[in-house]
């Protein structure tokens, strides 16, 4: 049976008359819409028929009357079917929507116009000059729109906006700039016309060369790592310097020369600093890597209050805290408390001369950002390890910096009285 043709819009109307082939009978047009009837019915007792949605907005809840013979209508009078004349209506002879030449030149638009700005060459799309032949009884007419070769169908790639007749869908997709492409080297889906950008710039298992020109190379993810931990060339201070040691600044590859030769010289900054109770300035780095962050949180009713492992930085176990809600988290270290170790001893004070806090998150090219940062570097008070005693910050937006993985990387640098180190942490 004839559905909702696509091109009657309004559904309290009937069908146009320009979809069908030959001119219809007047007797088959509704007198309120004046179009060939849809679901027509009836309410008086002569039986005249109007579009059933017609003559359901044309009633009132208290008085009505016929359209046309003008009877009396009772508001508890139900619709009478006229099944004769929807069958007369429907096996008329129709065309289909896309049946005409502007229709069709509608249809070529898209395509002639990505043909001329994204220079596809093919010359097999339908010509604009061609259109829709079909014809077959109304009640046939949607089932074959929904399948019409001729009709516009918008491409399924995203980013992509282009409307091509169905007949054309296939080039289309074959041709189109944003069709998802394999990197062959990360195994990434790009969109074909970023392919090249992302192969010179973004792919983090491109090949790079050093920036400092040490003759190495490697892949991008792994550039950071490598200037910050191997390279050579790379310009780095001396551990110590913040104890007072006043070798300059040079070339990573002559550091390992003044560590040997200074060796005698750093253990008597590192006495002094001691017996001064002197924090020295060496930064030692915690990195904490939470997984399943967003899980965490659904599984405890929107707010998560999560722990690491503990790890032993001068003298003293730490624990890391996180308090995490979808409006705001709470990040802490604290003393990882004991006190059935100091019952028979004087507790020491644990000093940190500053605290940074820090969420990272992942660049294009692999490596990590800092994405929040809080510093706390000044009148930092000792902590005492016989009270819950911590320190922390308070941030909204941190779960903006979850990973693909479902993870966040929490950042800890602490100034202790150490040779610089890194603990890693994933709980």
């Amino acid at each position: 049976m004839a559905g909702t043709s696509s091109m009657s819009h309004n559904l309290g109307s009937g069908y146009p008359s320009h979809i069908f082939t030959a001119k219809t009978p007047p007797s088959l047009e509704c007198s309120i819409c004046m179009q060939v009837k849809r679901d027509p019915v009836s309410l008086c007792t002569e039986g005249h028929t109007f579009c059933r949605a017609c003559l359901t907005r044309a009633r009132t809840p208290t008085r009505f009357k016929c359209p046309t013979c003008r009877e009396n209508i009772s508001k508890t009078d139900s619709y009478t079917k006229s099944r004769a004349e929807k069958e007369i209506i429907e096996e008329l002879i129709t065309k289909c929507e896309y049946a005409t030449p502007q229709s069709s030149e509608a249809a070529a638009h898209s395509t002639a116009t990505r043909k001329r700005t994204r220079g596809a060459t093919s010359s097999s799309l339908t010509p604009a000059t061609e259109y829709c032949m079909w014809t077959g009884p109304l009640e046939k007419r949607d089932a074959h729109i929904a399948e019409c070769d001729y009709a516009l169908i918008t491409c399924k790639f995203a980013g992509c906006h282009e409307n091509v007749r169905r007949k054309d869908q296939a080039e289309h997709e074959e041709q189109c700039p944003r069709r998802p492409v394999e990197c062959t080297l990360c195994n990434k889906l790009v969109p074909s016309e970023e392919m090249d950008n992302h192969a010179e710039r973004q792919c983090t298992k491109r090949l790079v060369a050093c920036p400092n020109e040490c003759g190495e190379q490697m892949k991008a993810a792994d550039m950071e790592t490598h200037v910050e931990k191997h390279c050579r060339l790379a310009i780095v201070s001396c551990p110590y310097a913040s104890l007072g040691c006043c070798w300059k600044k040079n070339r990573r590859e002559k550091l390992r020369t003044h560590l040997n030769d200074a060796s005698e010289d750093h253990a008597r900054l590192q006495v002094e600093a001691i017996e001064r109770n002197i924090p020295p300035k060496i930064e030692t780095t915690v990195r904490w890597k939470l997984t399943n962050a967003r899980d965490r949180i659904s599984a405890s009713s929107n707010s998560a209050k999560l722990y690491s492992s503990r790890f032993h930085v001068s003298g003293e176990h730490f624990r890391l805290y996180a308090y995490l809600r979808e409006d705001e988290t709470t990040f802490r270290i604290a003393i990882a408390h004991n006190h059935a170790a100091y019952s028979s001893t004087q507790p020491r004070a644990v000093h940190l001369a500053g605290t940074e806090f820090h969420v990272t998150k992942l660049k294009e090219d692999g490596g990590e950002v800092d994405a929040m940062k809080q510093r706390l570097s000044q009148n930092v008070p000792p902590l005492d390890p016989t009270k819950k005693q911590g320190l922390s910050f308070r941030k909204t937006g941190v779960l903006n910096c979850v990973r693909d993985d479902g993870s966040i990387i929490f950042k800890v640098k602490l100034r202790v009285a150490l040779p610089p180190t890194t603990i890693e942490l994933t709980d």
